[in-house]
């Protein structure tokens, strides 16, 4: 629903500005078509998200904005990966996410366009951050309570698993009675 809809608001705001022509639209959105293949060929090594994420992008930037951007993205991407592999905390098989490394680059593309524009904000600039910045929030947001969420998770799972460990040799020890078990359940 979402990725409709920046879809559309991406093609509402290129008719009504025209700041890319048409064939740099099309050829955007035929660059995230070619990803949704890439992840359907791959089996989501880049997953469906990031590739309907590029459409909406293509539709907004056009094909040459968004190959500077795709490129800025990898490039960021391989350095993680390297920095992580050297600290040996990553392999070559792990997987990361990709929608951080394009909304950095796309910040940084932004940034680097409006310096060239001697310090003034277009108003597309303005409407582009203002599409891109809940979605910022949204993620960071859901990143914090996800990884609350499992973190908790394991912490409960790891805590019952213990109690009834003691438990079980609680019993097997003392042959200890279900009042007393009750009990030492209920201080765990």
């Amino acid at each position: 629903g979402v990725i409709v809809l920046g879809f559309l608001s991406a093609l509402v705001f290129q008719a009504i500005t025209g700041i890319e022509s048409w064939r740099a639209v099309a050829g955007g959105i035929l660059t995230g078509f070619l990803f949704m293949g890439i992840s359907r060929l791959t089996e989501e090594k880049i997953g469906y998200g990031d590739s309907l994420l590029i459409i909406v992008l293509g539709t907004f930037l056009g094909m040459w904005k968004l190959l500077i951007l795709l490129l800025g993205a990898f490039g960021l991407a391989a350095a993680v990966s390297i920095l992580l592999m050297i600290k040996r905390k990553f392999t070559r098989k792990s997987m990361i996410p990709f929608v951080p490394f394009l909304t950095v680059a796309y910040m940084g593309e932004m940034l680097v366009e409006e310096s060239e524009s001697m310090g003034y904000v277009s108003g597309s600039t303005v409407v582009e951050m203002s599409y891109i910045m809940p979605l910022i929030l949204l993620m960071f947001v859901l990143i914090i309570h996800t990884v609350f969420y499992f973190y908790d998770r394991a912490v409960l799972n790891g805590a019952a698993a213990e109690t009834a460990v003691l438990g079980a040799e609680l019993e097997r020890r003392h042959g200890a009675e279900e009042e007393n078990l009750k009990e030492f359940f209920e201080e765990r």
